[in-house]
């Protein structure tokens, strides 16, 4: 373990940093939920260690780099990430994203955040191909995601709403709920990724993890079909009286199928309860004329940032550009 000295403030024992260890999920449960406002931000139907222990074994590549800070047997620091395969023009690579950095309010001007990152610094970036975290909206956290090079994505993320409306859902009897994404996931996946140079690879496993796990939370799955044949889906989230697109994907050149999967998503949410639906995606993107036309206006751009790391940078110029052809969404990021 890392040890550094605790000031005045904190008292007169050390604070050390170390990696995660099975059953620290308690501990870190008690440190978020004293540090952040509401923890976890959104509903789920299980008990909290249980979602923070979903979250944690995204990949195993993943479970390497936890860490957290102790004083004694006291979690009072945490630095964790979730781990996903992207792919980037023709390659696949292994992309990360920072999710749940905190610091326990006493300890917070200790640079306890520093010696979690430096304690496997050099390994992380060996790891890992290029990280996509949300910067999130900490100013101290903020300065730390710039110190450690992440740029923002020119084709900026944009979070987009509008009120709920129930469309006509005669047309859609194609689009039908789901428990789990089934085999055919994968070769849909590879059509429908094509006309973008980077995204979150969207195969069977990972979206069963992300979406149909019940420790995830309470997502609707919802999938369109021809002759058995996916031509599209999204993957809904109700939240009171606010509703969320958390992922949605369709065949290229398939506007029809993303106009379809837009309205269900507002017959579906409007059958929940909500009165406003949400959801994210880079400010040139081909689907955002189809959200445009039922009436889904920007809300606020979201703090998306990236930074090569084993990755050639040259590989990642495309990400420079206001066009660049990506595919983002809420449900890459522990937004929902």
């Amino acid at each position: 373990m890392l040890r550094a000295k605790m000031s005045e403030r904190a008292g007169a024992q050390d604070w050390a940093v170390r990696k995660y260890r099975a059953g620290d999920e308690a501990g870190l449960v008690e440190l978020f939920r004293s540090v952040y406002p509401r923890w976890p931000a959104n509903e789920i139907s299980v008990a909290p260690e249980e979602h923070l222990y979903w979250k944690l074994h995204s990949q195993p590549e993943a479970l390497r780099f936890q860490t957290v800070a102790v004083a004694g047997e006291r979690i009072i620091g945490a630095r964790l990430l979730v781990a996903m395969a992207a792919k980037l023009g023709s390659e696949e690579v292994l992309a990360c994203n920072g999710i749940d950095n905190a610091v326990a309010a006493e300890y917070q001007d200790q640079r306890v955040l520093s010696a979690m990152r430096g304690l496997d610094w050099d390994e992380f970036n060996a790891s890992f191909d290029v990280i996509v975290t949300d910067q999130g909206s900490h100013g101290a956290v903020h300065q730390i995601n710039v110190h450690a090079g992440i740029q923002p994505l020119a084709n900026a993320i944009d979070l987009l709403s509008a009120p709920v409306t129930t469309p006509n859902a005669a047309a859609r009897s194609h689009i039908r709920t789901a428990s789990t994404f089934d085999e055919r996931l994968d070769s849909f996946w590879e059509l429908a990724s094509r006309p973008f140079d980077f995204a979150v690879e969207r195969g069977q496993r990972y979206l069963n993890w992300r979406y149909a796990d019940e420790r995830a939370g309470p997502f609707m799955i919802r999938v369109a079909e021809e002759r058995s044949q996916i031509t599209g889906y999204a993957v809904l989230r109700p939240s009171t009286r606010r509703g969320y697109i958390a992922d949605f994907l369709a065949l290229p050149d398939r506007q029809d199928v993303v106009a379809e999967l837009i309205d269900d998503a507002q017959s579906a949410l409007a059958a929940q309860g909500a009165e406003t639906i949400e959801c994210c995606l880079p400010r040139q993107h081909p689907y955002r004329a189809e959200l445009a036309a039922r009436g889904f206006t920007l809300r606020r751009t979201l703090p998306i940032g990236y930074r090569p790391m084993r990755v050639d940078p040259a590989k990642l110029a495309s990400l420079e550009r206001e066009d660049a052809s990506i595919h983002v969404t809420y449900g890459d990021f522990d937004l929902v």
